[in-house]
């Protein structure tokens, strides 16, 4: 059985191999991890490997407080799910109140952005952003906690 639980630092040597070629997410994690814990999430298959992480932080103020997914590695669209809903459920106890959640993800990805959309995700807005000296179209999903969409 596949379990989620919070990331350590030991679990940086391990999935540093699904961050290959971008050195700048394992100094982000590490910042996660220390001011925002409960959503910096591995997904553990029982053999103890990493199948799938998660990395996110709470921003804006008021009704605009929402967590912010950074980073989001996984192998099968099971996993992405199990993390995905543990954010959700974290966010919706947050003692701050964390209004929705947000992704941002490269729009290529139909799969990815599909799942999304079946999990209550809906499109924002889409946008273009240079990542590793290339230019990608990006989608930003969000959605909405309990009574969050009462705000907006």
């Amino acid at each position: 059985m596949t379990t989620i639980r919070e990331l350590r630092c030991s679990d940086l040597l391990e999935i540093t191999h699904m961050t290959m070629g971008n050195m700048g997410p394992l100094r982000d994690f590490m910042l996660f991890m220390t001011k925002f814990p409960e959503y910096s999430l591995v997904c553990v298959s029982p053999g103890n490997r990493i199948k799938g992480f998660i990395a996110g932080y709470n921003t804006g103020k008021g009704v605009d407080r929402h967590c912010e997914i950074n980073e989001l590695r996984f192998r099968d669209t099971d996993i992405i799910r199990m993390l995905l809903k543990a954010v959700e459920e974290r966010a919706e106890k947050n003692p701050r109140k964390v209004f929705y959640v947000e992704v941002d993800v490269i729009s290529d990805n139909q799969k990815y952005v599909e799942l999304q959309k079946e999990m209550g995700y809906t499109c924002l807005k889409e946008y273009f952003d240079i990542i590793e000296g290339e230019m990608v179209n990006k989608t930003v999903l969000r959605k909405y906690l309990s009574g969050g969409d009462l705000h907006h």
